[in-house]
């Protein structure tokens, strides 16, 4: 048994539900949705080492109130536990993959900065949004 949740093998979500549970969201968070470029996705995954399993989402906000979703590539790693050999999987980040080097020598790291939020750029007629 897995400290995970089980993947459906269809990863499908009702309309209805998600209607409910964005609107439910809406009513206490100021940030609705993040619209995420294509071409960025690719570029995450693309430039991940080949060992990648997740993307795992980050907010924030930034020091002018604006929100911010970061996403990081990320490995599974696979433990058991001593006592009872119950298997634990540990989400690693893999953020030093996407170091650079800057010209006095020091390293960057940096994140995927997907800042395209709703409000404002909102789809108001989007069955996700009534």
């Amino acid at each position: 048994m897995s400290n995970l949740k089980k993947h459906p093998k269809d990863y499908h979500y009702p309309l209805k539900q998600a209607q409910k549970d964005t609107a439910r969201w809406r009513e206490t968070q100021k940030v609705h949705a993040f619209a995420i470029d294509r071409q960025e996705l690719v570029d995450i995954i693309n430039e991940a080492p080949a060992e990648i399993d997740v993307v795992r989402v980050y907010f924030g906000m930034d020091a002018k109130g604006h929100e911010k979703m970061f996403l990081v590539a990320a490995k599974k790693e696979i433990m058991k536990t001593e006592e009872d050999e119950q298997e634990i999987v540990i989400i690693k980040d893999c953020i030093d993959q996407n170091a650079v080097t800057q010209e006095d020598g020091s390293v960057e790291y940096y994140v995927y900065d997907f800042t395209n939020p709703c409000p404002p750029t909102c789809d108001d007629e989007s069955p996700l949004m009534n």
